[in-house]
């Protein structure tokens, strides 16, 4: 058995045990106490070797809290919907929380020598992974092309990620100003002036 794996029995007993440590991390940001291993197992009840069988290290954890904690819902395409507006609803749950998590957590997360923040924006075989929000774009992208509201040529994986690409240079402008604004406007005006002359290009 890996060290630190929690045994059948306690998977058993505490099946949401991720859940747990996720939880007990947002609670320790939205409090502004600090966020280590230590104090995350402490507040969430649970031994060092259950967070280490879930999490790499708390960038692990918190690149989680930021791409995989959300509630999933069903994608759901409209036709009668732009598709940048569509996409758009895909990722404001996200924006959403970044803004709660706040300037100094995000600044903590979104650096260039942070790996976590590559190994959940990953892809297999030109899909993003299932569960994240490039998942749930790409899906609507594919829908897009099918209808014909964009053309059987696009390539709805690197689509997909030039949109992540854009989100993360909002979140990156956000959390370099020091103005009281937020992401969620220059977000959305971004997402529609690209794909609004993305499609016109498209079809």
């Amino acid at each position: 058995m890996p060290a630190g794996r929690p045994s059948k029995q306690t998977n058993k007993k505490n099946k949401d045990s991720r859940s747990h440590l996720v939880a007990a991390a947002l609670e320790l940001i939205k409090k502004g106490e600090p966020l280590n291993v230590r104090t995350v197992c402490s507040r969430s009840g649970l031994s060092t070797g259950t967070f280490y069988y879930y999490f790499q290290d708390k960038d692990d954890l918190l690149g989680y809290c930021l791409t995989q904690s959300l509630t999933s819902r069903p994608v759901e395409f409209r036709n009668d919907h732009p598709l940048s507006q569509q996409i758009f609803t895909v990722y404001l749950p996200l924006l959403q929380q970044y803004q709660d998590l706040g300037k100094p957590v995000m600044r903590q997360f979104y650096t260039g020598s942070n790996s976590s923040l590559a190994r959940y924006m990953g892809e297999t075989k030109g899909q993003f992974l299932e569960g994240t929000v490039m998942f749930d774009s790409q899906e609507l992208i594919k829908k897009a092309i099918q209808t014909g509201m964009l053309s059987e040529t696009t390539d709805s994986y690197k689509l997909s990620a030039d949109i992540c690409i854009l989100i993360k240079g909002s979140v990156f402008d956000w959390c370099l100003s020091d103005y009281k604004d937020t992401i969620i406007p220059t977000a959305k005006r971004l997402l529609k002036n690209y794909l609004t002359a993305f499609s016109s290009q498209s079809v």
